[in-house]
């Protein structure tokens, strides 16, 4: 028997709702896309909502 205490995983379910165009000099768009990604690595749900301007960058 393994001594050592047993670390149990949930899964999260995590919304991103994105509202800046992909093309406004910044990089707020592109920054929210791959801190999205991150917890959709594990067991994680991950959903994207844009709106607004952000529609055109999906």
């Amino acid at each position: 028997m393994n001594s050592r205490a047993q670390v149990r995983r949930t899964c999260v379910k995590i919304l991103f709702i994105f509202n800046r165009q992909p093309y406004d000099g910044t990089d707020i768009a592109w920054n929210g896309l791959r801190l999205a990604g991150k917890p959709a690595d594990g067991r994680n749900e991950v959903r994207l909502f844009p709106m607004n301007d952000a529609v055109i960058s999906f």
